[in-house]
């Protein structure tokens, strides 16, 4: 069952990036059309309707910072908010089984949170971008942070995450190219 499940959200990743340029040429029926079929495949994919709207804000220095920061207001507040409030509305609803005994950092989260701050100090804000693509992939992968705050409250939440991490991977090399330092383009190269 879980191979099956994992299988259908890559399915859906790999679908949704037929989406892309319909997000950057702002078709928004072909964008749905695209995210209902693939919300018939893997219920959870529906969260990426989300990144059509907030793409249209282009990403600069203050935004990116100003998002980056209320992602971390909401990983400190997340331990409060799940032990003090979830957990107790979740057993509430007879679905404490769901909830995990207290809220715990892990890996995934600290490597999630620091790709923000690596980009921050590499990306030239002035031209990187005016590209569409470039805009639309940040926001992607900006998208995970607040949904990798409760990954570890649930699987549910993580896999959320999962379906924007595919964004990183676009998003890196195209900072990397751009990246004004000599040595670092002449690794890439």
């Amino acid at each position: 069952k879980y191979t099956f499940g994992i299988l259908r959200q890559i399915m859906t990743m790999c679908l949704f990036m037929y989406a892309v340029p319909y997000i950057k040429e702002r078709k928004l029926g072909k964008f749905l059309t695209i995210v209902c079929i693939n919300f018939f495949i893997h219920r959870g994919s529906l969260i990426y309707a989300v990144l059509y709207f907030i793409s249209r804000i282009k990403i600069n220095r203050k935004i990116f910072a100003g998002y980056y920061l209320m992602a971390v207001l909401c990983l400190v507040a997340s331990p409060f908010l799940i032990d003090g409030v979830i957990a107790p509305l979740m057993a509430m609803l007879d679905y404490a089984h769901y909830v995990p005994e207290s809220w715990a950092m892990n890996n995934q989260v600290i490597l999630v949170f620091t790709l923000p701050i690596l980009l921050f100090f590499t990306i030239n804000f002035d031209d990187f971008f005016e590209n569409k693509i470039n805009n639309i992939t940040c926001w992607g992968f900006l998208l995970t942070l607040p949904i990798q705050v409760f990954s570890t409250l649930h699987g549910v939440f993580g896999r959320l995450a999962f379906y924007y991490y595919i964004f990183i991977i676009m998003l890196l090399p195209a900072d990397l190219t751009k990246y004004k330092n000599k040595k670092v383009e002449n690794c890439i190269m």
